[in-house]
């Protein structure tokens, strides 16, 4: 029997309707569906494009929905109301899409995953907005700018508030622009295996035309749709895919070959393999996670990278570690966040994020630098990072610890860009609408000698 062609539009609900409903990482999810499905490159292309996008503007696409549905948007059925989304996405930011195509494949999918009454609603209130899209109205912003910049930069009203509050509207609405933006993807060149310029010329065979990063050394990013895990390049490990505000932390740490270093929240590896790289394969890393299938990702990440001085194994940073009290001259903890700060790439956690998930990591993040703290020796350094903005789970943890720990001093964060004029910084944040890359948090601390 001659296999059914897959469908991107409905590859793009199975995605969306995993993340609704189990609260799947976005990007997980669509992998794992487009490997399931073998569509053709542009196909491909297109579900990638109708996942990320739907996420990243579904504050404004709710409301252009709730003023042309009688039921409120709660009351839709599950997935219904992603077909919508699905529908109001193609009308209003694919140009490119004809109006009836998005329109007619939505009534398809709704025949579907639906029934006749549902089938003549998302039919009825496509038409409705595709027609009426000049009398929709959005919140005043002279009345009420939260909302305004709530709906029409599609973020959660508690964090453009937030925003508002400890920075400013303007620079809420540059955060939340650059948010909406598509990602670009970059990847770390694997010293260990080919410098840099060696990289960019083997991308440049491969037609490949890559430009270097403005932060990080041994960044390069990739055109759009480049399908790097089909790559060599990929598979005999000379790239790593890392975001490049990431990639600042090993430098930031900046081990010395022969070093014994520990990397506590390390799944899947990236930063892992980065100090390695740094310390030419020389010495000891102890790389440690909570879960044994991640811990899998850091062996196999390493095996690929040729990184053979990682020690990978089970282990809850936020508990202490007797077995490694004073072991370490180095200690990174990239700690667990709310993800603030990378909302660009993980466009559905802007959705699923709460003002508690900030204390609640902040809580966990002081446990594990308490603990961490612990297992670096006298004069040794540790680096704490995150990936967020939030001061409370950032400069506030570090603050909160050097006051109970006199032993412990800030100390000058090395290899930082020269452009961005830190003056010895120790602690730093990187803002996406300053800097220009994704948000993200580093201290460097040492431990005093006696």
């Amino acid at each position: 029997m001659k296999m059914q062609k897959s469908n991107p539009r409905e590859v793009a609900l199975l995605v969306l309707g995993r993340v609704e409903k189990d609260g799947a990482y976005s990007n997980i999810a669509l992998n794992q569906e487009l490997k399931k499905h073998k569509m053709p490159l542009v196909d491909s292309g297109l579900a990638t494009e109708l996942v990320y996008g739907t996420l990243r503007q579904q504050g404004t696409i709710d409301y252009i929905i709730d003023q042309f549905t009688k039921k409120p948007l709660a009351k839709l059925p599950m997935w219904i109301l992603l077909i919508l989304r699905l529908g109001v996405y193609q009308l209003y930011y694919m140009d490119k899409i004809p109006v009836s195509a998005a329109i007619n494949e939505a009534v398809e999918l709704a025949k579907k995953y639906g029934h006749q009454g549902t089938v003549g609603l998302v039919n009825a209130t496509l038409r409705t907005i595709d027609r009426e899209r000049d009398k929709i109205t959005f919140p005043d912003k002279e009345k009420d700018l939260a909302n305004y910049i709530s709906v029409c930069y599609s973020h959660p009203r508690w964090l453009v508030e937030r925003w508002m509050d400890k920075i400013s509207p303007m620079a809420t609405i540059a955060i939340c622009e650059y948010d909406n933006q598509p990602a670009p993807f970059s990847v770390r060149v694997n010293t260990l295996k080919i410098s840099v310029p060696e990289c960019i010329e083997l991308f440049k065979k491969n037609n490949i035309e890559v430009t270097c990063g403005e932060a990080a050394p041994d960044a390069l990013y990739l055109p759009k749709g480049s399908a790097l895990q089909k790559q060599e390049i990929f598979s005999k490990g000379l790239v790593y895919p890392q975001h490049e505000s990431a990639m600042l932390a090993a430098h930031a740490l900046a081990p010395v070959p022969g070093s014994k270093v520990m990397d506590v929240c390390a799944a899947p590896g990236g930063k892992s393999t980065h100090l390695a790289q740094l310390m030419n394969n020389q010495g000891e890393i102890r790389a440690f996670d909570m879960f044994p299938h991640k811990i899998q990702l850091i062996e196999q990440n390493c095996k690929r990278l040729g990184v053979n001085i990682v020690k990978s194994q089970v282990s809850d940073s936020s508990r202490p570690n007797k077995a490694l009290e004073n072991w370490a001259d180095y200690a990174l903890i990239d700690a667990p966040c709310s993800g603030l700060g990378v909302l660009q790439k993980r466009a559905d956690s802007r959705w699923q994020k709460s003002p508690a998930v900030i204390m609640e990591m902040a809580a966990m993040g002081s446990r594990i630098l308490e603990n961490t703290a612990k297992c670096v020796k006298p004069g040794g350094a540790l680096l704490y990072c995150t990936c967020t903005v939030a001061s409370e789970e950032n400069g506030d943890v570090i603050e909160a610890f050097l006051a109970k720990h006199p032993e412990w001093k800030l100390e000058s964060i090395p290899n930082l860009p020269e452009s961005w004029h830190t003056d010895g910084a120790a602690m730093w944040q990187i803002w996406p609408h300053i800097h220009g890359i994704d948000g993200f948090f580093m201290a460097r601390l040492c431990k005093q000698t006696d």
